[in-house]
């Protein structure tokens, strides 16, 4: 793992998770930022303390986590220990502090931006758009936050139909895209329904509010379809989920979720 020196994280804690949440950080995979360019690293934190690690799709067997409580962290690799501090979490970035220096290790939620934020100055940008409100790249022609002073709004998002959703906080706490959000789409209340993003998210909107915000994922079939569950925060397909096919409520059917997984869809819901 590579260290990197971030001023950005004492700035921007307060917005930060706590790593005790296991939810949160537990059966996702977190990307080394360090190593998107030349090869990609994955660590995926298990529940029962195994901790996955995986280089260009190479597992290292034996490696273990723990919480040790007081927002520290210890890894197990091999024949070496890491101690690390709480640094910042939230759904897509992880830092830990490592104990005893002022240097982060960064990993990016591959399911959230781990293709836009392939370096670590992308990454800083993101997070001084998102907690800073200041006005970043736009990383992935998605997503863009402008300063507060403008009109107080926390972000907007592209559409695949060319339209533009734009948010604003419904209270003095929200810094950034949530569910309770004030939404306009264009610069008009939305109606009621579901919009698809250009980066693979779809959103929820009752009465002009962000209700819930769905990650899209996507699985080819055998005859070569290609279709797309929603997936409501850190969960993968379940009882309830959407399911479209060519942006449509996908057919009545049995669908391949995975090597060994599959779902029954009814109504362009998984039942």
């Amino acid at each position: 793992m590579k260290y990197f020196i971030l001023d950005i994280i004492p700035k921007i804690q307060s917005y930060s998770r706590k790593l005790d949440e296991v939810a949160l950080l537990t059966n996702q995979n977190w990307v080394s930022v360090n190593d998107i360019d030349t090869s990609k690293t994955v660590f995926i934190f298990r529940t029962n303390q195994q901790l996955i690690i995986s280089e260009n799709g190479k597992i290292e067997k034996g490696a273990s986590w723990e919480y040790l409580g007081n927002n520290s962290l210890i890894i197990n690799r091999q024949d070496e220990s890491y101690l690390f501090k709480h640094g910042f979490l939230d759904e897509t970035i992880l830092a830990m502090k490592v104990d005893g220096l002022n240097e982060y290790a960064v990993f990016v939620n591959e399911t959230k931006y781990g293709k836009e934020l392939n370096d670590i100055n992308d990454l800083i940008r993101f997070l001084e758009a998102t907690y800073l409100g200041k006005a970043g790249n736009n990383l992935s022609g998605e997503f863009s936050s402008e300063p507060n002073t403008l009109d107080n709004r926390l972000g907007s998002v592209g559409l695949i139909d060319g339209g533009q959703l734009v948010f604003y906080p419904t209270e003095k706490r929200q810094s950034s895209i949530i569910e309770g959000c004030r939404v306009e789409l264009n610069g008009q209340k939305p109606n009621d329904g579901l919009y698809k993003s250009t980066a693979h998210n779809r959103f929820e909107i009752k009465n002009g509010i962000l209700n819930k915000e769905f990650r899209i994922d996507t699985h080819k079939q055998p005859n070569g379809n290609i279709i797309e569950v929603d997936c409501y925060r850190m969960q993968n397909s379940k009882k309830g989920s959407r399911v479209w096919f060519n942006d449509k409520p996908a057919p009545d059917g049995l669908y391949r979720t995975g090597i060994f997984s599959s779902v029954i869809v009814k109504n362009g819901i998984v039942v």
